[in-house]
């Protein structure tokens, strides 16, 4: 082959190999997007299950005989559900090449029925949490994700929606963690709003990737997540560390609500 043959078949290859570069480059990421299954956000739920941490729970039945031991009831009564308000993780992570925008996280309500009346189990807390990014409050009208304060630990009754004061964009591999403070209700709700009752639900995250909107359903495992107000009354009343001793259900009713009983 002639030395300008060969010139110009070099120049040729290293035109191909600059233009499936270039193909590369700018389109496979878009492609593996496009075939790749699965949520542009991976989610994953971390928390305490009832009765394994500090706080307050409610079994539908009423137990009898002093003392129990937590460690036990936490194995039988999986069905504890927590009372007022719990803290979970939600770690998010990007699946996509492309920016993942999150743009909301909200509380779709599937039952909302009487407070939980069985047994009330408290387990003393060694002091608040101050890593909180919100706050969820079921008895809203909309439950959705509203800011903490700049301290982290609480989220005032007027708190702005979170994601108004918070930009969250994730590309593949990036996590971001979100920790969230589902109550029942504000502290101080409108008067027109019930703020009792016991509630299954599940969160929705709807994110936006390359201008289409996506809404993710996030459950507890494959169960909705599960949380009660205060009853009015309870057969029977626990409280304790390790081993729970009983105490009169209407003695601790007045101590806790000394107003009166929740409504």
């Amino acid at each position: 082959m002639s030395t300008p043959a060969k010139a110009l078949l070099g120049l040729v290859v290293t035109g191909i190999g600059t233009a499936i570069t270039l193909l590369v480059t700018n389109y496979l990421p878009s492609i593996t997007d496009t075939i790749s299954s699965g949520p542009p956000v991976d989610v994953v739920v971390q928390h305490d299950k009832p009765l394994t941490a500090a706080g307050q729970f409610a079994i539908p039945e009423t137990l009898s005989g002093n003392p129990l031991r937590l460690k036990s009831l936490a194995t039988e009564h999986p069905e504890a559900v927590p009372v007022g308000g719990f803290g979970l993780k939600l770690i998010l992570e990007g699946r996509r090449s492309q920016p993942v925008v999150i743009t909301e996280l909200r509380a779709h309500v599937l039952t909302r029925s009487k407070p939980l009346a069985g047994t009330l189990i408290t387990v003393p807390s060694q002091g608040l949490n101050t890593d909180v990014s919100g706050c969820m409050y079921l008895a809203d009208t909309a439950p959705t994700l509203v800011a903490a304060d700049p301290s982290g630990s609480v989220c005032e009754p007027a708190a702005p929606p979170f994601f108004t004061t918070h930009n969250l964009t994730l590309n593949r591999g990036e996590q971001a963690v979100i920790n969230v403070q589902a109550m029942v209700s504000r502290s101080n709700p409108a008067p027109t709003v019930p703020t009792t009752g016991s509630y299954e639900w599940e969160f929705v995250l709807s994110v936006v990737q390359n201008g289409k909107s996506t809404d993710l359903t996030i459950r507890d495992g494959t169960q909705p997540f599960r949380l009660t107000s205060y009853a009015p009354g309870y057969q029977a009343v626990y409280s304790g560390n390790d081993v729970m001793t009983a105490v009169d259900p209407a003695q601790w009713l007045r101590l806790a609500f000394p107003d009166g009983p929740p409504r």
